[in-house]
């Protein structure tokens, strides 16, 4: 079955990369569960999800969504979070919308395709590190990048591309360290990127950060 060779897959992949760990019984890197929605049979996978978000994606199974609440964390002391649901699909032969996000998978075990659904892989309170860099996230979110742009300037582009450039559904955070304001209180720098990207691996995504996680 397609679904099961997909989480073989995230598993395969996140035991690779030899910096996650996780504090469950039995040392499950993640939760999964299949999900029905638009007519489709979607896998998902959670580690360190929020109460509202484990719910909707382990509807029916309260003590997943209960454990899919502790994240994973990395050899370094940094926390780690991940949401895919995916499912496997042939190569478009039709129009489609730009909204919808498909990309390469794992051709080797026979799935050369996933459509992804909603999707984020998070690095967090990154230990100092030279490129001051405090936070990488990956994030496909299609809702807001459906919305109308708040800049004006964007409306335009956004009609002819089909969606919010200023929030592409496929985007990379880079963030650097929490800056001060002027009354001494953390504060996101402004120089942080929103990085608009094509729907990437989901595999390669995660084994990048890990190699950039490994050599720093």
């Amino acid at each position: 079955m397609l679904i099961k060779a997909i989480q073989r897959s995230f598993e395969s992949c996140l035991r690779a990369a030899a910096v996650f760990e996780r504090d469950v019984p039995g040392k499950q890197l993640f939760e999964a569960d299949v999900l029905r929605k638009a007519g489709h049979d979607w896998l998902a996978l959670g580690a360190g999800l929020d109460a509202k978000t484990a719910a909707s994606i382990f509807p029916v199974n309260s003590s997943r969504a209960e454990r899919a609440a502790t994240p994973l964390r990395t050899t370094s002391g940094a926390q780690a979070s991940l949401l895919f649901v995916v499912r496997p699909c042939e190569f478009p032969t039709e129009k489609h919308s730009p909204l919808r996000q498909l990309a390469m998978f794992a051709p080797a075990e026979g799935v050369p395709m996933v459509e992804i659904r909603e999707a984020f892989f998070r690095i967090e309170d990154l230990p100092d590190n030279p490129n001051q860099i405090r936070s990488l996230r990956w994030e496909i979110d299609v809702t807001s990048a459906s919305k109308q742009p708040l800049e004006t300037w964007l409306t335009a582009p956004a009609r002819v591309i089909g969606y919010n450039p200023a929030h592409c559904p496929s985007h990379l955070h880079i963030n650097s360290m929490l800056q001060e304001d002027g009354q001494g209180r953390p504060v996101e720098s402004h120089a942080d990127l929103r990085f608009g990207c094509g729907p990437a691996n989901p595999l390669a995504v995660i084994l990048s950060i890990a190699a950039w996680l490994r050599a720093n």
